[in-house]
């Protein structure tokens, strides 16, 4: 459960670190509006199961930059 837990804020977290870091830049980022929690974070751990499956080398990448690629 806390693995789950913590991947859960870490997910989160990025994505709302994304959003300010594309504000300042004046990028556009965004995630809709009715998307709930958990379902962001099936989301994002979907695409990133999916990627390491055609890309295993990406496990070595940031974690960070793959959340913000997954959204």
């Amino acid at each position: 459960m806390q693995d789950q837990t913590t991947c859960r804020f870490y997910t989160l977290r990025a994505l709302q670190g994304a959003g300010l870091a594309a504000g300042i830049a004046k990028v556009h980022f965004c995630t809709p509006d009715n998307l709930t929690q958990d379902e962001i974070v099936a989301t994002v751990t979907a695409m990133m199961r999916q990627d390491f499956a055609a890309h295993p080398e990406d496990q070595k990448l940031s974690a960070v930059g793959l959340v913000g690629a997954a959204t």
